[in-house]
């Protein structure tokens, strides 16, 4: 049976990164006794450069071992890219055939989609309908917005979700029917107490290019700069808590809904006058 890509790389890999730390470390090593003119045909001599060589192909082998499972694990899950594509192929088929027959094909493609994810994740099959596939026309992503507000101090408002119990900026789903500067407005009141004033555009990510995990849709998350004007925190279905941090003593941070690599541009953005918007 012929292995997947992956396994081919994985089982050539180590041996590969060996080889080469073999002929370069000899190579190395031999350069250094005929730069010294010493007889390695002595035993201790032997000993010590095999020794010396064996040691470091270990800890080269050990690195490109750690280096293949990191790159392994930032790779989006293959059966998730292709849940997403028919998932996104059925949604505009099923919206712009006419034939009632390639309808009924598309919706059968959606609901394959649903049970892919549902057999490879902890969400319930009709929760999956209602949020992943409930959507009709040309699957476009969805639009998530993120306050970065901040106080005279220069400290960055924050709020303690209820659903893990991290913190993120105040925000969520764009509602319809509002600009992006009043959904701003809403989120930061509805989450955080905060009445704000939105600035400027700090950046828009692609959210499955800074989190990894089995995140369902496509999103674009929009972080705004925006200055503080006063809160008054009130109990809410979606947050426990406010408070204001440095960049210094972040708190444990919601990371699908904002890495500390994001809050540090955020940061960023507020020290600098003509700071130039990041988009992925």
């Amino acid at each position: 049976m012929k292995l997947p890509w992956f396994k081919r790389i994985g089982v050539l890999f180590i041996p590969t990164t060996l080889m080469g730390w073999t002929i370069l470390l000899a190579a190395i090593v031999y350069s250094i006794y005929v730069f010294l003119d010493i007889d390695i045909s002595s035993h201790s001599v032997s000993d010590t450069l095999m020794n010396f060589a064996f040691n470091l192909v270990i800890i080269g082998a050990v690195y490109s071992l750690i280096a293949f499972l990191t790159a392994r694990r930032k790779m989006q899950p293959k059966w998730l890219y292709w849940a997403k594509q028919l998932q996104s192929l059925s949604q505009a088929g099923i919206e712009y055939t006419n034939s009632p027959f390639d309808r009924e094909r598309y919706e059968r493609i959606r609901a394959l989609s649903i049970e892919i994810l549902h057999e490879y994740t902890e969400i319930d099959s009709t929760k999956l309908v209602n949020l992943f596939a409930n959507e009709t026309g040309y699957q476009t992503p969805k639009i998530d917005v993120r306050a970065a507000i901040f106080n005279d101090d220069n400290k960055i408002l924050m709020v303690r979700e209820k659903h893990d119990n991290k913190w993120s900026l105040p925000g969520g789903w764009a509602d319809i029917e509002l600009t992006l500067y009043e959904n701003l407005i809403k989120e930061s009141f509805e989450e955080a107490g905060a009445e704000i004033r939105p600035r400027r555009i700090i950046g828009i990510f692609d959210r499955n290019k800074h989190v990894v995990d089995d995140f369902p849709y496509s999103a674009y998350k929009i972080f705004v700069e925006c200055d503080f004007i006063n809160a008054e925190f009130t109990h809410n279905i979606e947050t426990f808590e406010n408070g204001f941090f440095n960049l210094e003593n972040l708190p444990e941070l919601s990371e699908g809904r904002n890495t500390e690599e994001q809050i540090k541009i955020c940061f960023k953005a507020r020290k600098e006058k003509t700071f130039e918007a990041f988009f992925d």
